[in-house]
C-alpha cells in the first residue's frame, strides 16, 4: 500500500519534524567514528559504529535547526515526545548504510565536482551570480565545520543522492491510476453522529462478591503487579576520581613547561582576498597588487575582494601553507585551490599569546587531574571487565578494586518500588542502572558501560515476575474498574439500539449533522480517528458503531462528496503518487540494507538518553 494511502490521519507536525530531520543529515555527516574502548555506540550500521557522542551532536544541531526554521525553541520533554534521538540514530544508521553501498558499487566524486556543486549553490553566488567566497565562510562556520569536513559530507551526500536518486527514478504511475486514487483521498463524507459517554451512564447497583470476582479473574492483565528486579551496580565516577587526585608544583611547572602554547591563543592571519574560476584574471590581478593595494585592483577588474582572519590549519592545505608562510604586507601569486584561484595579501599578523604559569596554574592542575583521572578510568574498565568475565560478582569486584556497590533493592522498569515509590535522587545515575539491568538475566552482570561522568556496570540479582495483585488489596480499583465497564457496556447497548432503529429506516431526532469530512483528518476536533476510519469505511445509508475507552459512536453515512479534478490537479496527483512509490521503493531498498549489512540500535542508552529527566 502506498504511502499515499498511508498517510491519512497522520501528525502533520510529527510529519513536519520528520522531514526537517531527514533533510537535514545530508549537511551534516555521520561525523567521526571514535575508536577508544570506552566509547559507548548508540548503533552500528553493517562495519561501522554510532558513537552516542555523534548522535548527541546531531541532536544539538538538530534543535538549533528547528528554532532557526520554525522560531521553536523545543523542550527536552518535546524532543523525548517525538523521540527525536532514536529518529536521529535511525537516520545515522541508514546514511551509513547507503554511504556503504554507494562504495561497494563504486560510486565517488571527485575534488572537480565538489567544487562545481559548491559553486553552483545560489546562496553562496553574490548579486553578480559569482561565487562569494565570504558566503561560503559564514555558512561553515554556521554549521560548525572546517572546509575538509564540509568536503567530505558533501562528498557523502552526493553518493547517496545519485545512489537513491536511481531508485525514485524507477517508479511509474499510469495516468489510468490518478483519477480513482485521486477521488480515493479527496473524496469527503457527511454523517448523522450521536456521541453517548459511558460517564454519564447511571443507575448501576453494587457488584455482589460474585461479580467482583469473576470480574477479577477475567481481567488479571489489568490488575498486575509489574516485574521487580533486584539491581546493584558499581558507579565509577571520573570527576571523583579526579578530585582525590594530588598533583605537586613540580608536576605543574613540567606540564606548563612542556606545552605552554596550549593554554593561551594561537597566531591568527588576518588575509585579504580574492578568487575567481579564471586563471588568466588571477595571474592579472596577482602582477598588479605586487604594486597596488589589491582591493582596488579587484574592484578595477570586477572580481569579489573579501578579509577574513584564520588560525593555521583552516583553510585548504595548498592555501594554509602560502598564509602562514607570508610576509606581512606581501600578496602572492594566483594560487589554485579546489574552490577556484586565489591572489592573497597578508594584512597583519596577531601572534601567539601564551599566558603564565601564575596565570593559568589552576587550569594546568586540573587538566592534570584530568588526565591521570581516564587514565585510572581505563584501568579499572578493563580490570573490572576482567573481573566480572571470571565469575565475580559484583560485590567481589568491588571489594577487590576497592569500589562501592549502589544497591537498588527491587525496583520495576518505571524506577518504583514495591511500595510504589520512586528510587530516591540520592542514588546518581539510577535510572540507567535501571533501563540496564532491565536487559540483562537473573544472575548476570551487563558490558561495562558509560555514563555522563564515567563507567557503570549492572548486576541483576533477582528477578520477581509480574503478577496479579491480591483481589483483597486492591478492591476498591477493582470496583472502579467495574463500573466503568458497565458503563462502558450501558453506553454501547443504547447506541446498538440506535442504531438498529436507524437501519430499519426510523427516524432518529437526536442525531447530529457533521459538515463534509476529508479522509486525513483535518476535520479531527468533529469526530475522533477512529470514528473517522469507520465513517470512511460506511456503506451509505447505513448507520454503524464506533466505540473508544469513554464513549460510544452512532454514525450514519448519509452523503459522499465525490472531488472534481481537471487535468492539472490529476497530473500533480500523478507526480506526487509517483513520488510516493519512489520513496516505497527507498523504504523496500532500506529494509534489504538493514538485512545485508546488519543494524542494530543501543535501545538501553536510547531509553535512558530520551528520558526527559535523564541523568
Amino acid at each position: 500500500m502506498m504511502h499515499w494511502m498511508r498517510s491519512a490521519g497522520k501528525s502533520y507536525i510529527a510529519k513536519g519534524l520528520f522531514i526537517v530531520l531527514v533533510g537535514s543529515f545530508g549537511i551534516w555527516g555521520i561525523g567521526p567514528i571514535f575508536s577508544s574502548s570506552r566509547v559507548q555506540n548508540a548503533a552500528t550500521a553493517g562495519n561501522e559504529k554510532i558513537p552516542t557522542a555523534a548522535v548527541e551532536e546531531a541532536f544539538r544541531q538538530q534543535l538549533q535547526m528547528i528554532e532557526r526554521q520554525y522560531g521553536i525553541s523545543m523542550t527536552a520533554e518535546q524532543a523525548a515526545q517525538y523521540d527525536l534521538k532514536r529518529q536521529i540514530a535511525q537516520q545515522l544508521v541508514m546514511q551509513s548504510l547507503y554511504n556503504q553501498e554507494a562504495a561497494r558499487m563504486g560510486i565517488a566524486f571527485d575534488r572537480e565536482v565538489l567544487k562545481q556543486t559548491i559553486a553552483l549553490q545560489p546562496s553562496l553566488r553574490d548579486e553578480s551570480g559569482k561565487f562569494n567566497p565570504q558566503r561560503f565562510s559564514a555558512m561553515l562556520q554556521t554549521l560548525g565545520m572546517n572546509e575538509g569536513t564540509y568536503l567530505q559530507a558533501l562528498r557523502g551526500d552526493l553518493s547517496r543522492t545519485l545512489l537513491l536518486g536511481s531508485m525514485q527514478s524507477a517508479a511509474s504511475t499510469p495516468a489510468l491510476l490518478a483519477q480513482p486514487l485521486y477521488n480515493w483521498a479527496n473524496e469527503k463524507r457527511v454523517a448523522l453522529v450521536q456521541e453517548i459517554k459511558a460517564s454519564e451512564m447511571t443507575g448501576i447497583a453494587e457488584p455482589t462478591t460474585d461479580e467482583l470476582k469473576a470480574f477479577y479473574d477475567q481481567h488479571q492483565d489489568s490488575f498486575m503487579a509489574p516485574e521487580y528486579r533486584s539491581i546493584s551496580y558499581i558507579l565509577v565516577d571520573a570527576e571523583k576520581i579526579a578530585a582525590g587526585i594530588s598533583v605537586s608544583e613540580e608536576d605543574i611547572k613540567a606540564a606548563y613547561d612542556a606545552a605552554p602554547q596550549d593554554y593561551g591563543t594561537p597566531e591568527k592571519r588576518t588575509i585579504a582576498q580574492i578568487t575567481t574560476q579564471d586563471q588568466a584574471v588571477a595571474e592579472k590581478i596577482a602582477t598588479e597588487a605586487a604594486t597596488r593595494p589589491l582591493q582596488d585592483v579587484a574592484k578595477e577588474n570586477n572580481v569579489s575582494y573579501s578579509e577574513i582572519e584564520l588560525t593555521d590549519g583552516n583553510t585548504f592545505p595548498d592555501l594554509n601553507k602560502i598564509i602562514f608562510s607570508m610576509e606581512t604586507g606581501k600578496t602572492s601569486q594566483a594560487i589554485k585551490s579546489p574552490m577556484g584561484w586565489h591572489v592573497l595579501h597578508l594584512v597583519k599578523v596577531t601572534p601567539v599569546e601564551t599566558k603564565t604559569l601564575a596565570q593559568v596554574h589552576d587550569q594546568v592542575a586540573a587538566k592534570l587531574r584530568h588526565d591521570q583521572a581516564a587514565a585510572k578510568l581505563d584501568d579499572l574498565s578493563k580490570q573490572l571487565q576482567d573481573t566480572t568475565a571470571g565469575g565475580a560478582t559484583l560485590a567481589e569486584a568491588a571489594k577487590q578494586l576497592g569500589l562501592d556497590v549502589i544497591s537498588l533493592g527491587d525496583v520495576s522498569s518505571m524506577g518504583k518500588d514495591m511500595a510504589d515509590k520512586p528510587v530516591p535522587d540520592s542514588k546518581p545515575a539510577a535510572s540507567q542502572a535501571i533501563q540496564i539491568g532491565f536487559s540483562t538475566d537473573a544472575g548476570q552482570v551487563s558490558p561495562l558501560q558509560e555514563t555522563e561522568k564515567g563507567l557503570i556496570i549492572v548486576g541483576v540479582d533477582k528477578i520477581t515476575p509480574a503478577q496479579a495483585k491480591p483481589l483483597d488489596s486492591i478492591k476498591a480499583d477493582v470496583v472502579k474498574a467495574w463500573r466503568i465497564s458497565k458503563q462502558q457496556e450501558m453506553a454501547q447497548k443504547k447506541a446498538q439500539e440506535t442504531v438498529d432503529r436507524l437501519n430499519k429506516g426510523e427516524e432518529v431526532a437526536w442525531l447530529t449533522r457533521t459538515p463534509a469530512l476529508a479522509r486525513d483528518g483535518s476535520n479531527r476536533d468533529k469526530l475522533p480517528k477512529g470514528a473517522l476510519t469507520a465513517l470512511f469505511a460506511a456503506t451509505p445509508g447505513t448507520a454503524t458503531l464506533f466505540k473508544d475507552e469513554t464513549s460510544t459512536w452512532v454514525i450514519k453515512l448519509v452523503d459522499v462528496i465525490k472531488p472534481e479534478a481537471d487535468a492539472e490537479k490529476l497530473e500533480a496527483a500523478r507526480k506526487e503518487m509517483k513520488k510516493q512509490m519512489g520513496d516505497d521503493l527507498i523504504e523496500q531498498f532500506a529494509n534489504e540494507l538493514r538485512a545485508r549489512y546488519g543494524a542494530n540500535l543501543n535501545e538501553a542508552w536510547l531509553n535512558q538518553a530520551s528520558a526527559p529527566s535523564a541523568e
